[in-house]
């Protein structure tokens, strides 16, 4: 098989305020991880 590429616009967003799975990602706050769960600082 021979997989066609996506195109690329090369557009997108900054400094957006984003909310997945319950939980809101707002510019500047930042994001630790571990093993154990992700932190979100507010």
């Amino acid at each position: 098989s021979n997989p066609r590429r996506s195109g690329k616009a090369g557009s997108g967003e900054r400094d957006v305020v984003l909310t997945f799975a319950d939980t809101t990602f707002r510019p500047g706050a930042m994001v630790y991880a571990d093993d154990d769960g992700i932190l979100v600082e507010r």
